[in-house]
């Protein structure tokens, strides 16, 4: 069942990086849309881990979050 999640989550990140959004934006988008709990875990595991991996990307894409939302 988390497999498909991971799936799911995936098969939208790459629509979404498909569509000239960065993955920190996608992700954020994403969080942002979650459905299930399950979603919103696998979601936040993956920003956890880019956050980790490129900071600087990961505070560009929460600017865009916020602008996205006004």
């Amino acid at each position: 069942m988390v497999n498909d999640t991971v799936s799911k989550v995936g098969i939208k990140l790459e629509r979404l990086t498909r569509r000239d959004f960065s993955i920190a934006a996608a992700l954020e988008l994403m969080a942002q849309r979650a459905r299930t709990v399950e979603e919103q875990v696998v979601i936040e595991v993956m920003r956890e881990v880019y956050r980790d991996m490129n900071p600087e990307a990961a505070a560009h894409a929460q600017d865009f979050s916020r602008s996205r939302s006004a």
